[in-house]
Parts: structure tokens; C-alpha cells; sequence
């Protein structure tokens, strides 16, 4: 990989500008122009990710997810939750030709799984380093990564022949870029996900609302079970002279106390269990 922004400036195959100008590049190029000494196009390269017309980019060492660095291993795969927004990289670094450009995109399998990809479509000629974008969590599921797996997918076509003297070289800045910055400096204004974070004061709306109804349960208990305390002593169902059962409206009474007091316990037992399959669920 150059160590410095440069880039191959014409095809050392001068034939091909005859017939191939505006073609995508077919898997047998892509390896040609990734295999270089000098400017490899893709590296690492890996023959296994080399599709007919297109290669997949897998996923870097490190993300930043709601502000925080995230470290990628083979132990600690990229977990991105629901409506949360991911800064990402690739593993490859990339030597743009000034006569080719980059398209990338999501994989398509990464699109069902629930990702949204808001990247810029073209890589521009002279483009030197590793590609970042920010992913998007559509779905209501967690989406989880591992380190290494294929992610984007991206082809190559070429342009009208390049030259010094009448063309623009990437980068248009003095002084020239550091290549491969680190992806902190991506993620500036700490992106954040509207949405997870709506979503997430909810949540917490929710737990303040589960816990108010199971402290008003537990008082409803207390004082059901205060009443049927008091029921059995002035109702006193039994006779104290024969130990008989009272009829009648002394009885009804008790089994209404009694009723309201199993109520109140079975009320306390659902919203307990509840609040505990909720969290269980969002791990």
C-alpha cells in the first residue's frame, strides 16, 4: 500500500483505452490491478471475495456506536440495536487508479437483515485508505456483525483518460490528507439516532409507569389485606359460643374481603413478571 497520496495515473496497458473506456471492470481486472507491488487497488486481497464483476469489503477492527469507540474481534463481534446508527470501516484499504471509480454499497443479505446503508455511492479516482460510513438500524431487531464478515460489495469502471496537465487529482487540498485517519475523526458530532434515543426516553417513561402501577398495587394489597384483617374480627364469621358458621351477610362479606385481597396479590405477582420478561426480552 502507498505510503503516500498517489495513485497510478495511466493504465500501462495503452490498448485497452480502445475498446474499454466507461466498462466495468470483470474479476479477472480487479485481480490484475489488485495485485500490483506498487498500487495494489484492494488490499488484502482475497480471491475468495472476488465475485464475476465486483468484490465484497468486509468489516474493520473498529466502530463507533453512540458515540463510543467500539473495538472488533473474533470474541467481540459489532452488535448494532435497534434504530441505532453505527459509524463502520472496512478492513481493506483501497488505491484508486485516476482512471477507474469505485461504487459500493450494503450487501444485499446485510438490506433483509434490517441495515440501511448512508455512505456515498462513488469512490473517486485517486481515493487512498480504508472506506468509512455511518449504517442504520431499520429494523426491530438486533443486527449483530462478526469481525471479518462481508458487508459491502463494490465494482470499478473507468473514465475518460486521465491527465496531469487538464484533470483534478483527489485530494483537491494543501496540505495533503493523512491517509487512513482514525475513525474518531469521522464521527465528530457523535452521531447519534434520533429515533433509539425517542425510543429510549419511552422505555424509560414505561419503567416509571410499570413501577407506579406495581407501587399502587402493592398499597391496594396492604390495604385489602387491613380490611379483611378487620372483616374477620368484626364480622366474626364463627359463633363464640358454639363455633358455628354465620350466615347471611357476615359470610358474604368475608368472601368479599377475601376475594379483594387474592386479587391484589395476583395483581402484584403479573406486573412482577412482566417487568421481568420485558428486560429478559431486550437482552
Amino acid at each position: 500500500m502507498a505510503t503516500q497520496w498517489e495513485s497510478l495515473d495511466q493504465d500501462p496497458r495503452h490498448d485497452v483505452w480502445e475498446s474499454w473506456p466507461g466498462a466495468v471492470l470483470l474479476d479477472d481486472e480487479i485481480k490484475y490491478y489488485s495485485t500490483r507491488a506498487d498500487y495494489p487497488l484492494i488490499s488484502p486481497f482475497n480471491e475468495n471475495n472476488l465475485k464475476p464483476a465486483r468484490y465484497q469489503l468486509t468489516l474493520g477492527p473498529e466502530a463507533r456506536l453512540g458515540g463510543q469507540r467500539v473495538r472488533i474481534d473474533h470474541k467481540n463481534p459489532l452488535v448494532i440495536p435497534p434504530h441505532q446508527v453505527a459509524i463502520v470501516r472496512t478492513q481493506e484499504e483501497l488505491n484508486i487508479p485516476r482512471f477507474l471509480v469505485g461504487r459500493w454499497n450494503l450487501k444485499v443479505d446485510m438490506v433483509y437483515r434490517g441495515l440501511l446503508w448512508v455512505g456515498a455511492l462513488q469512490v473517486d479516482p485517486g481515493w487512498v485508505g480504508y472506506l468509512p460510513c455511518p449504517l442504520y438500524n431499520l429494523s426491530n431487531d438486533i443486527v449483530e456483525i462478526k469481525a471479518g464478515e462481508t458487508l459491502f460489495t463494490i465494482d470499478f469502471v473507468r473514465t475518460t483518460r486521465f491527465a496531469r496537465v487538464k484533470n483534478r487529482r483527489y485530494p483537491d487540498r494543501t496540505p495533503e490528507p493523512t491517509i487512513n485517519p482514525p475513525i474518531n475523526s469521522f464521527d465528530q458530532y457523535n452521531l447519534r439516532s434520533g429515533p433509539y434515543e425517542a425510543l429510549r426516553d419511552l422505555e424509560g417513561l414505561t419503567d416509571f409507569r410499570n413501577f407506579a402501577i406495581t407501587l399502587f398495587a402493592v398499597m391496594f394489597t396492604a390495604i385489602a389485606a387491613v380490611v379483611t384483617a378487620l372483616a374477620v374480627l368484626i364480622v366474626r364469621p364463627v359463633a363464640p359460643d358454639n363455633g358455628q358458621l354465620l350466615g347471611g351477610w357476615p359470610l358474604t362479606a368475608l368472601g368479599i374481603a377475601t376475594f379483594a385481597l387474592v386479587l391484589s396479590i395476583f395483581s402484584i405477582g403479573f406486573q412482577v413478571f412482566s417487568r421481568f420478561s420485558i428486560r429478559y426480552r431486550r437482552r
